[in-house]
Order: structure tokens, then C-alpha cells, then sequence
């Protein structure tokens, strides 16, 4: 069991090229700069597990960010998560920008209520690298893009939805063509 907590331990938190980025969940340009600042890219350094598990710590919220995504709780308005559990927290689609967005356009799994987001969203510029990331539980029926240059790859294949790849073939502006998928695997 060590020999497998030792080896996630080494796995990258995100993974960046000159051609494209790779995250779990979100890529938060200033997460990123602090992890290269203090040369972490995995939970190998010394301290740096215990930090990111202490909820009043910068690590921690770098962490929960990059890895699950960022959350804004909207009073009074809940849904059912994957598990079935009621949560009024949603994730924010990090890759929009602009303030007072609705929140039917800038949160998942949001069924209505709640009117305009108390915050504004920073976005991922059109003008940055690809980037791949996954954790959202897309239940679109086939793979899309988020915008030209920001693609998900997580299609709820565990709960009956499609297992998705993208060929990426050094383009700068993402193609849906480049997309391949199976329906789910797990019937």
C-alpha cells in the first residue's frame, strides 16, 4: 500500500508545454505562478501534503482549486450530486468571464433560481494554450468543447456516459472533430 501512496505522491498537479496545459480540474493562473514559484508540481515536498490538507492554508485552497474546482454556494438553491447527496455549492466554469453572469450560464448542474452570480469571473483568455482538464461529470451525449482552446474530457463514463479522448494535433484553436468516444464501457 506505501509503495502506491508513494507514487501518487509524485504525480504532476498539472502538466504545461509551450503547446498546450493539463489540469485536473481548473486552471487558476495564480495557483499555477505559486506552485512554480515554490517548485511544486506533485506532493512529494517535504510538507507540502500536510499543508494542503489544513483548511486554513494557501496550499489547501491552491489544491481544492486545481483539483476539484472552485465552488460558490448559492443560499436556498440545492441539487442532487452524482452520489445523491443535496449540495447548494456549484462549480463555476472557470473558462467565462465577466461579472453579474447569470447563474444558469456560469455554474454546473444550476437548474434555476438564484438570479445573477455575486461574483465576477476572470476567465481563460482566448489567446492562452489548450487545456485539457476533467472531474465535471458531463452528461452531454457526445463530446464538446467549453470554448476554442478549453476542453473537457470528463463524460460520465462511470455513470453511463460516453469514455472520451482528444487527438490533439498541435492546434492552437481546438476542433470537436478531433474528438473520440465509446459509450460508456460500465453497463
Amino acid at each position: 500500500l506505501i509503495d502506491y501512496v508513494n507514487w501518487f505522491k509524485t504525480l504532476p498537479i498539472y502538466f504545461e508545454n509551450e503547446n498546450f496545459r493539463v489540469v485536473h480540474a481548473q486552471w487558476k493562473p495564480d495557483h499555477i505562478e505559486y506552485l512554480k514559484q515554490n517548485r511544486i508540481n506533485d506532493f512529494s515536498k517535504p510538507g507540502f501534503l500536510f499543508d494542503s490538507s489544513q483548511k486554513d492554508r494557501k496550499e489547501f485552497q491552491i489544491v481544492e482549486c486545481l483539483l476539484k474546482g472552485e465552488e460558490v454556494d448559492i443560499p436556498g438553491v440545492s441539487f442532487h450530486d452524482k452520489d445523491g447527496n443535496e449540495r447548494c455549492s456549484y462549480r463555476v466554469k472557470w473558462w467565462w468571464s465577466g461579472e453579474n453572469l447569470s447563474c444558469e450560464d456560469s455554474l454546473f448542474e444550476f437548474k434555476g433560481g438564484g438570479g445573477k452570480l455575486p461574483i465576477s469571473l476572470d476567465g481563460y483568455n482566448e489567446y492562452n494554450s489548450p487545456v485539457f482538464f476533467g472531474h465535471y461529470w458531463l452528461k452531454n451525449p457526445q463530446p464538446i468543447l467549453q470554448q476554442s482552446n478549453v476542453c473537457c474530457l470528463d463524460f460520465s463514463v462511470a455513470k453511463q456516459g460516453v469514455l472520451a479522448a482528444y487527438q490533439w494535433n498541435g492546434e492552437v484553436q481546438l476542433n470537436a472533430d478531433n474528438f473520440c468516444h465509446v459509450g460508456s464501457v460500465l453497463t
